[in-house]
């Protein structure tokens, strides 16, 4: 059964830095124990791999401010510079993802939910 986004946004907040750090050799970037609990909770290391594609795209820049609204079985994912410029976006047609906004930043090669920044 999947976590409710209620529960999953409560769950995040309790992560403060991390304590290990993970790497897929298809992605450019290590992630957080933040970001491996939100992909293992809400079934969603798809979107690991679609955050990989728009860092790759952009050049892997040294910070990223990724934001994911998800409503209705659909998702928007829009990656800006941290000062509102928004440098890339991508509709996702159909997703389970919990409802919600969640966000992320990826910063010097490493995706961490802002907690742990």
């Amino acid at each position: 059964m999947k976590i409710t986004a209620e529960e999953l946004k409560s769950n995040l907040e309790q992560f403060f830095g991390t304590e290990n750090y993970f790497k897929n050799p298809l992605m450019k970037y290590t992630y957080t124990d933040g970001v491996r609990y939100f992909a293992e909770k809400a079934g969603a290391y798809w979107l690991l791999q679609e955050i990989n594609g728009m860092y790759v795209n952009l050049g892997c820049p040294y910070f990223l401010n990724i934001v994911v609204k998800s409503n209705k079985n659909k998702a928007d994912i829009i990656v800006d510079d941290g000062n509102y410029n928004v440098l890339k976006k991508k509709h996702i047609g159909f997703t389970d993802l919990p409802e919600g906004e969640w966000q992320f930043f990826l910063i010097n090669n490493t995706l961490m939910i802002p907690s742990e920044y």
